[in-house]
């Protein structure tokens, strides 16, 4: 089966290893978090997920990946001993859009998937998430970066934008009120 996102249809495999600057940026970007269900897209070998499901005692994970990466993170939760995972291929993201997320979470992810496929994700996901941080390489001035920040903008009642030391990437966050 091809993958959907990788416009030459091969599978990657890219891990950042940057799991406690995502955690030290969700902390203090999203310091009042509470929640029990988290989408995470990209969620590599499951690090930041363990991170997560630890700090705020999450009770159901939901990872979108490539079929060829998924395994990573489900294995590793699964040997940490978190086995209430959810799995989504890139090939079926779709079935996603009708659910309710506490928290959706991307980091260093959304360049890597075509531009079709990103919005159609986001734009059918974030309305239904409390709250979302995206780490992302990002220009605020062109297309992809008014977008994203438009999406938030009309999907959160507090928005946050902070540069990281990974990169030239920043972390972005968005919060609904209670």
């Amino acid at each position: 089966m091809n993958n959907l996102w990788d416009e030459n249809g091969g599978q990657q495999m890219h891990y950042t290893n940057q799991n406690d600057l995502y955690m030290k940026h969700f902390s203090e970007q999203l310091p009042n978090f509470t929640g029990e269900r988290v989408l995470e897209m990209g969620a590599g070998w499951g690090g930041f997920a363990l991170m997560l499901i630890n700090k705020y005692k999450i009770k159901e994970y939901f990872l979108l990946d490539l079929e060829a990466n998924i395994q990573d993170s489900v294995n590793f939760l699964n040997s940490e001993g978190f086995t209430n995972i959810k799995q989504y291929y890139s090939s079926n993201y779709k079935e996603l859009f009708e659910k309710n997320f506490d928290l959706f979470v991307a980091n260093v992810v959304l360049t890597e998937v075509e531009k079709e496929y990103r919005e159609d994700l986001l734009n059918n996901v974030i309305p239904n998430c409390k709250n979302a941080m995206i780490i992302t390489e990002i220009n605020f001035e062109d297309e992809y970066g008014k977008w994203l920040m438009n999406l938030f903008k009309n999907n959160f009642d507090n928005v946050d934008v902070k540069i990281t030391t990974y990169g030239n990437c920043y972390a972005l966050t968005g919060e609904k009120n209670k």
